[in-house]
Formats: structure tokens, C-alpha cells, sequence
């Protein structure tokens, strides 16, 4: 079970020192399939395996009309990473035909434009991960942890899960 709407906003300091927490309507609880298949995802992110990411992110149900494995590696970092973070965009650029020093709008282009392919579906569960990673992101930075990769920071509960499973 996750919630992808832990903002400041939805989050009380109780007078007895706890946390409590607001606003249930985004949250969803993975299938076990869809654990495992996330799982995968994360840990091939954090270890930047360039190669493991498009399949990975095709097993959780992202698809574009070609399933080009451009698009897919550059949104599955964009989304589950660090957002459009320099370094990951500047590693990125050159394998997904980007320009060099892409801009958000590079992006927005490249995405959006359907200059590589068109996306064709973004399940449900991959929406509200995308928005629980994007706000765990912001409250790394407003914290002063700078752009903290939300695939790194759960790679070891994955790495866990599928230990368990083999």
C-alpha cells in the first residue's frame, strides 16, 4: 500500500509528537505481480542498467505505438529516478537522441512530440508511483537533501522482495 499524495499539506504534527497523516484518496495497493515487475524497474534505474530499463518498464504495462526502447528508458528515468535531472538527462541525451545539455522543453518535445513514438498506455499504478516518487523528490529538496532518486532509496526493500521469491 502507498499513498502518492505525502505533501506537507496532508501531514499534522500531533501534540503528542507523532505524525499523522491526511487525504487517503491517492493511494493504491500493488498486486503481487505488479511488486515484483516494479521491483525490477527500480533496481535496473538505480543501477543505471541502460539496458534492462525498457523491459522492465514494458513488464509494468507502460507501451507506445513502437514500443521504442528510447522512449521508454528516457520516461521510466524521468519518472522514477530523480525527475529531469541534469546528470540523468546528460547521460541519457546521447543514447535517446536528445541534444546535448537537454532543456525541459527538449523534453516536453521529445515526449509530447511523438518525435521517437507515442505512448499508448501509462497504467493507473504507474501514475500514482510517478506522483509518490515526484513528491517524495520535493520534499528531498525542500528538506535540503537535493534531488534524491526514488528508485535508489527503494531499491533495497526490491531487492529484498525478490530475494524472497526465488
Amino acid at each position: 500500500l502507498f499513498n502518492s499524495d505525502a505533501h506537507a499539506g496532508n501531514i499534522l504534527m500531533l501534540k503528542n509528537g507523532k505524525l499523522g497523516l491526511l487525504d487517503y484518496g491517492a493511494c493504491m495497493r500493488l498486486t503481487p505481480s505488479q511488486r515484483i515487475d516494479v521491483a525490477r524497474l527500480f533496481i535496473a534505474i538505480a543501477d543505471e542498467d541502460d539496458a534492462a530499463v525498457p523491459q522492465a518498464f514494458w513488464a509494468c504495462g507502460f507501451r507506445s505505438k513502437r514500443m521504442d526502447e528510447r522512449l521508454a528508458l528516457l520516461l521510466a528515468h524521468v519518472s522514477f529516478n530523480r525527475g529531469p535531472f541534469p546528470y540523468d538527462m546528460n547521460r541519457l541525451a546521447p543514447k535517446v537522441g536528445l541534444p546535448p545539455e537537454p532543456t525541459v522543453m527538449d523534453l516536453e518535445a521529445y515526449v509530447r512530440g511523438g518525435k521517437v513514438d507515442d505512448i499508448t498506455a501509462f497504467p493507473g499504478h504507474l501514475v500514482l508511483l510517478q506522483r509518490c516518487c515526484m513528491v517524495l523528490s520535493g520534499i528531498g529538496l525542500e528538506l535540503g537533501a537535493g534531488r534524491v532518486s526514488s528508485a535508489e532509496m527503494f531499491k533495497p526493500q526490491a531487492l529484498k522482495l525478490l530475494s524472497e521469491i526465488k
